[in-house]
């Protein structure tokens, strides 16, 4: 077995060893806490919907992105009540998602996914919310002409973080890293090791409106990086338009309840990832699939303020939509292969 054939190998054990001492690390928090029940929280409870937003003792300031409030609450409701440091632990559970989309184009060249993804909150130590440790795996296939002697699997193995830091009353962070190991299994070389990333600032000195900056790393070796620029626009509570590259959308929510609220959305953007794998005839090579989409759905989410679309609890958002423009592209030895246009059926779902 080659060097990076028994890294990939190494890589993947360290992955499912780091998930594993990630939990039993969380585990001792839950049991630490349970002792201290005394330990109590703040809460701001309005008096007309009971909705609260939690706000810890042992942590320095709020945040939003935490919030579990669906309308700003006049002060005049604002009560101070005890609430158990049970929703800390809540907040601090590890987020599951799954997710499959297939992509049909009437037969001679379908793409199907599936994939699971693992976010698991760290301890907030700088205050709500903490940094957070992301864990995926993703399988592909996609059926072509024999003729064409591509392989029909493909694999995406990743690890990484993501934090969102509040700076003043108007500028905020977004920043995410990790690495992943695309392959069909055989090419484990350096082709297959990809970094993945990005960096956002986003100013915002009006609820109305909100102006993003910064630089997205996709991994592909056709786009290895674009720039994030877009302003994200919220007339209505119950409007949001994000006019942002590379994924624009408009999200109407239509309904609010005690916990949950329902979406419905239209976007688009672009779309693709780059896998290493070996030819027949054993030389190694890298193919990109990408394509643009149009797309509409529908999202069954946790309630929460027109600014936050991070709020913990279930998830279930479908979407499908009209994909063009696709093509496999390949570091070498191949031309471009252009595909039919196809229809994309997408669910994600969360907890």
């Amino acid at each position: 077995m080659s060097r990076i054939g028994s890294y990939f190998i190494y890589l993947q054990k360290a992955s499912l060893r780091f998930t594993l001492v990630s939990l039993a690390l969380i585990g001792p928090l839950f049991a630490y806490e349970e002792q201290n029940r005394n330990i109590e929280s703040i809460v701001l409870l309005n008096a007309e919907t009971n909705d609260w937003t939690v706000l810890p003792l042992a942590l320095k300031e709020p945040d939003r992105m935490f919030s579990s409030v669906g309308q700003e609450s006049s002060t005049t409701n604002l009560h101070l009540v005890k609430r158990s440091s049970e929703d800390i632990k809540e907040l601090m559970k590890p987020i599951v998602g799954l997710s499959g989309e297939y992509i049909a184009d009437g037969g001679e060249t379908p793409l199907g996914s599936t994939g699971v993804r693992i976010t698991v909150p760290t301890y907030p130590v700088w205050g709500p919310p903490p940094p957070m440790v992301n864990l995926g795996y993703e399988f592909t296939w996609l059926d072509t002409p024999g003729a064409w002697n591509l392989p029909s699997e493909f694999h995406e193995y990743r690890i990484g973080a993501s934090w969102i830091r509040t700076l003043s009353d108007n500028w905020k962070t977004r920043a995410w890293a990790g690495i992943s190991i695309n392959t069909e299994g055989e090419n484990t070389s350096s082709d297959a090791l990809q970094f993945r990333g990005g960096l956002l600032a986003i100013y915002s000195s009006v609820p109305e409106y909100e102006w993003i900056m910064g630089v997205v790393a996709l991994g592909r070796s056709d786009l290895p990086a674009v720039p994030a620029l877009g302003l994200n626009y919220r007339p209505h509570e119950d409007w949001t338009f994000e006019f942002t590259f590379p994924r624009p959308q408009a999200t109407y929510t239509y309904k609010r309840s005690f916990d949950r609220q329902l979406s419905v959305f239209m976007g688009g953007g672009l779309n693709g990832t780059t896998w290493a794998y070996l030819e027949t005839n054993g030389q190694e090579n890298q193919l990109t699939y990408s394509d643009w989409r149009i797309v509409c759905g529908w999202e069954s989410a946790p309630l929460s303020n027109s600014e936050n679309r991070f709020t913990p609890g279930k998830r279930i958002r479908i979407e499908t939509g009209y994909v063009f423009d696709r093509e496999l592209e390949f570091e070498t030895l191949r031309p471009t292969i252009s595909l039919n246009d196809a229809w994309t059926v997408n669910v994600l779902f969360s907890y």
